[in-house]
């Protein structure tokens, strides 16, 4: 049975000018909109999708949650009551913008759950393509075992190498899928400055999603942009952007990002 991120949603006031941004900037196409207009594009492999907030929902705009594809959904059922039975796997409304299934992980971080790809027709590797995605927490060490053992994802050797050599009083983890690096960083460290503009009091209780990053061919092209940005200097990113409603997003061109053990999807 395996598993791949292949899915990122996104709260959204304005979904059609957010969806322009990764489009124009980030080569993404449309999949296609709901009547209420919520859109949902692609870089070729991962389905972003823009959900349109209701009047009087609490929620923030930003990112939402993510969501993972699994080749046989029996199969992964089995895995996880195996590995964590206190997780639920449950039905969820399906659809171009949504998992057939929904569940939490041990942080009470929501995880869509689908057995159709999120229904991104075919797989091709553009010039730009979703690599990273990171959750700012203080359960790290849990969070790592919960998607190596239950998910089958796999701790990279920059996660390895700095826990082992006892660097860091509050470790960062990052696992990977073969695809896309997911990273846990301490909410302790991150809350000093976050990466995510508008902070909730349940995210400081519990910690938030905080940005995602994007191997790019050229990082000049953006710093020569306009876009607001700044020099990010971290193991896996050299830029950080925002998108309209304020989406922190990293940007790596020569470092990359670590998608499994010591292996790097970096620009060609």
């Amino acid at each position: 049975m395996q598993a791949h991120l292949r899915y990122l949603a996104i709260a959204s006031d304005q979904p059609e000018i957010v969806a322009d941004f990764y489009k124009k900037w980030f080569g993404m196409e449309e999949l296609g909109r709901s009547a209420k207009g919520e859109i949902s594009i692609t870089d070729g492999w991962l389905n972003l999708s823009l959900l349109k907030q209701p009047n009087g929902d609490n929620e923030p705009t930003g990112l939402s949650h993510f969501g993972i594809a699994v080749d046989d959904i029996g199969a992964f059922r089995e895995q996880l009551a195996q590995a964590s039975p206190g997780i639920e796997l449950k039905k969820d409304v399906g659809g171009l913008h949504r998992g057939e299934y929904v569940m939490h992980d041990p942080n009470g971080t929501k995880i869509s759950v689908s057995a159709l790809n999120y229904h991104v027709p075919q797989i091709k590797s553009g010039s730009m393509r979703l690599r990273h995605m990171s959750l700012c927490v203080d359960t790290g060490v849990e969070l790592r075992d919960f998607f190596t053992k239950s998910i089958g994802f796999r701790e990279v050797k920059t996660s390895v190498t700095r826990r082992e050599s006892g660097a860091d009083a509050l470790p960062f983890f990052f696992v990977g899928d073969g695809q896309v690096n997911l990273g846990f960083l301490p909410k302790k460290i991150m809350i000093e400055k976050p990466d995510r503009k508008n902070l909730q009091p349940s995210h400081i209780e519990h910690g938030w999603f905080g940005h995602i990053g994007f191997v790019v061919p050229s990082m000049q092209t953006f710093m020569d942009s306009g876009l607001p940005g700044k020099v990010a200097g971290r193991d896996m990113a050299e830029y950080r952007v925002w998108d309209p409603e304020g989406t922190a997003i990293d940007l790596s061109q020569q470092r990359g990002f670590e998608v499994d053990y010591d292996h790097w999807e970096r620009a060609a």
